[in-house]
């Protein structure tokens, strides 16, 4: 009789290890499911626009001291997308400043849209060497509430350690380079 209950509670241990493994793996099975997801939904949701890569960057700015591409995205309401941006320096400045601003949008009517406040993020100072150029990636996340409709970004660039104020409040022959723009749609 004594050997029966032992017999049973190798028999219940051994269950009871079955039990906590198979749990512990539907936990995990559950959490990496998790982590998938979120880290699937942000890779999706800030996708590299158009085929600008920094091939097609350098091939723009063999033309132009300052290229943006694409110079037209589409990026659903609520969804973010990377736009690029090159800056060649030709100068002897090493400090530049990068400012960006919404315009007012028209809708597929050609009725006018104000009031767009889309969220940039990208790093606005930089020290670039003579004759080196500075790929910057600019994300652009558009808020749900936003109507449709396609909205110009004005990219302002200026240079000098002494820029004072607003790139977009100096004269345009005081900028580094004429004003770029690019274009968000929203469908």
């Amino acid at each position: 009789m004594a050997r029966r209950r032992k017999d049973r509670k190798g028999v219940e241990l051994t269950v009871n290890f079955f039990v906590i493994v198979a749990l512990s793996v539907v936990i995990l099975v559950f959490g990496l499911k998790l982590l998938y997801d979120v880290l699937g939904r942000a890779y999706v949701q800030i996708e590299n626009l158009g085929n600008c890569d920094s091939k097609q960057i350098d091939i723009l700015l063999a033309d132009s001291r300052v290229a943006v591409c694409p110079q037209k995205a589409t990026i659903g309401r609520g969804a973010s997308g990377r736009m690029w941006l090159g800056i060649l320096n030709t100068d002897d400045n090493t400090a530049f400043k990068v400012e960006l601003e919404a315009g007012s949008g028209v809708d597929s009517a050609g009725g006018r849209i104000d009031g767009v406040a889309f969220v940039f993020n990208y790093v606005s100072s930089y020290t670039i060497g003579r004759n080196k150029d500075q790929k910057v990636a600019v994300v652009v996340s558009v808020p749900k509430e936003i109507p449709r409709g396609t909205y110009p970004v004005s990219v302002f660039v200026c240079s000098g350690s002494s820029t004072p104020g607003s790139c977009k409040n100096m004269a345009p022959a005081e900028r580094y380079a004429p004003v770029q723009k690019f274009y968000v749609a929203v469908p």
